[in-house]
């Protein structure tokens, strides 16, 4: 939602989704050669734009390969290269991107990039987990076990941009509650003019060329859990999250309530997200972070080697 608002605004362009830090950790782990490096890089952005129906971004691309080319030595450089290419290309002067598996680089990302700005929008996590449920849960295709571990990882990792403590801190409670207030302090902090346009989104929106999540109305679904999980998921929502939800001043429901089959049960899963977050590092490390992105990189390779650079 936060990103459909900022889209709307007529100096700002939003990326969701892009891998574009995976993509490049992996090509320089997986030592792809240096004549490779740019048209490997852009080749799989493409095919994940293109994945996604994203094709705004497919064109733009496409535009930056036969245009904006700059010769770039290291992976930083082209990923600069291709953001101010992006600014060109869109007629903006911000760039913004939002990819959650992203918060697995954080470190990488506040020590290469110190001057981009930070922008930290929290939720209550018992409504993101019935926001999971709705998306993926359905029919039995991922539990509620799994979805407290991958919540798990993903906000100890977000905690590592709180911790910087130069990051702008937005509730979606907050957001939904008084959009225009809380949208003119975040384009304060980005050195934006405030715009009616970033307020005037309906949930039906549909946008040719855009991805879905640039296409989100704005509506409040606060305490949606209260009507939609069992007082026992509440619980060891709260069990497995208590730090989190404490850290971004999320009320706990049932602090202090005694539930030794649930405090057992949270203590696995605790346990599964620390060991998920180390095996993350390693595999990210090795160059095996996301096997999907690892196929791309195989298949730019072929693809490079047959046509020479040329084609896409």
């Amino acid at each position: 939602m936060l990103a459909s608002m900022l889209n709307s605004h007529p100096m700002v362009e939003m990326a969701p989704e892009t891998w574009w830090l995976g993509i490049a950790n992996e090509l320089k782990l997986n030592r792809v050669e240096s004549h490779f490096l740019r048209d490997a890089f852009l080749l799989c952005v493409r095919r994940n734009f293109l994945n996604q129906q994203n094709l705004n971004w497919v064109k733009y691309v496409d535009w930056y390969r036969e245009n904006v080319f700059e010769e770039v030595k290291t992976y930083d450089d082209m990923y600069r290269d291709f953001i101010k290419g992006a600014k060109v290309y869109f007629g903006v002067t911000v760039i913004g991107e939002k990819t959650p598996a992203h918060t697995t680089f954080m470190p990488e990302i506040l020590r290469k990039f110190p001057e981009i700005k930070k922008i930290l929008l929290t939720r209550d996590p018992r409504d993101i987990v019935v926001s999971y449920i709705k998306a993926w849960g359905e029919g039995g295709n991922l539990r509620l076990d799994d979805i407290l571990i991958t919540l798990k990882v993903y906000l100890i990792n977000l905690s590592i941009l709180d911790a910087s403590n130069d990051a702008h801190l937005i509730s979606y409670e907050r957001l939904t509650s008084d959009p225009r207030s809380q949208m003119k302090k975040l384009l304060c902090s980005l050195n934006l003019p405030f715009s009616d346009s970033v307020l005037q989104l309906k949930a039906t929106t549909k946008a040719v060329g855009i991805h879905r999540n640039l296409s989100k109305g704005v509506f409040d679904n606060s305490n949606n859990f209260i009507k939609n999980l069992s007082e026992d998921d509440v619980l060891l929502t709260e069990l497995v999250l208590k730090e989190e939800m404490e850290a971004f001043n999320y009320e706990l429901f049932f602090e202090g309530k005694k539930r030794p089959d649930l405090l057992k049960k949270a203590e696995w899963l605790r346990d599964q997200a620390y060991s998920k977050i180390e095996k993350a590092r390693q595999l990210k490390d090795s160059g095996n972070w996301n096997p999907g992105v690892k196929s791309m990189i195989r298949a730019a390779r072929i693809h490079l080697s047959t046509f020479k650079h040329r084609h896409f």
